[in-house]
Order: structure tokens, then sequence, then C-alpha cells
């Protein structure tokens, strides 16, 4: 497994944990097993962004614009919004405002990487030993 962090420091200074929150963690994790035996690499991006990660958690991780307006998590919301009275109009809004949106990454002009967004950095270290415990896992599957 190989990480890279990226930090936002103060001016040209060096990072420091205890003023420098990690801003990103890309990771690439190899595993050097026949092809049949299971997955043999990831690689990806934890971002910390508020405004992406609640977007996620929203609305169910799809972020492609042409499949958001017709994504299961879309239709279910659509129908909970009229379920509870809402005019179907408003509905729509809300389907409008999810096809638009874009996350950091998509803004940046990324859009070929598996991301997962955080709003914190504690979430974000959260996500890593996640990452970890699910390959760990997969190793534990495959060697038995």
């Amino acid at each position: 497994m190989s990480c890279e962090l990226h930090i936002e420091t103060r001016g040209d200074r060096r990072p420091d944990p205890e003023f420098d929150s990690i801003c990103a963690l890309f990771y690439a994790i190899t595993n050097d097993i026949p092809k049949e035996k299971g997955p043999r690499e990831r690689s990806g991006v934890i971002v910390l962004d508020p405004e992406s990660s609640r977007h996620q958690k929203q609305f169910g991780g799809s972020f492609d614009p042409d499949q958001a307006s017709t994504s299961k998590a879309a239709n279910e919301r659509n129908a909970r919004l009229l379920a509870a009275g809402s005019h179907p109009a408003s509905a729509n809004e809300t389907a409008a405002k999810e096809k638009s949106f874009q996350t950091l990454l998509q803004r940046s002009g990324v859009t070929d990487i598996d991301v997962t967004y955080v709003a914190s950095e504690a979430e974000l270290l959260d996500k890593l030993v996640e990452l970890v415990n699910r390959w760990a896992l997969i190793l534990t599957i495959i060697s038995s």
C-alpha cells in the first residue's frame, strides 16, 4: 500500500499536525495474486471537503450528472418528496440541484478516480482504517 498525504500548510512552513490538517489522502493498493483469486489493484483518494461529503451522503455517491437524475436514490428521494406533500416542482428542483452539483474534484476536471469525500480529518483517518481493514479481510479470505 502506498499513500500520499496532501496537507495545506501555512505560508512556506513545513506541515505541523497541530495546526495543519490533511486535505487529501491518495492511495494505491497492489495485491500480488492471480487475477482469478480476487482484486489485484485499487487506487483512489479520500478528500476532505464538507460540501462534497454532504452531497455524497445525501445523494448516494452518484456524481455523474447524466446518471444522477435517473439514479435509484434520486427516484426514491423524489417519491419521498411527493409523498410528503411537496409540489412536483419541488422534486424537480431537487433533482436539478443534484444534477448541477459538482464535487471538488469534478470542478478541478478530475473525474476518473475512486473518490470518497469526508467532512473532517478524523473521518478521513477513519476511512483509511476501514480501507486497510477491508483489504486485510480480502487477503485473509484469499489466503485460506
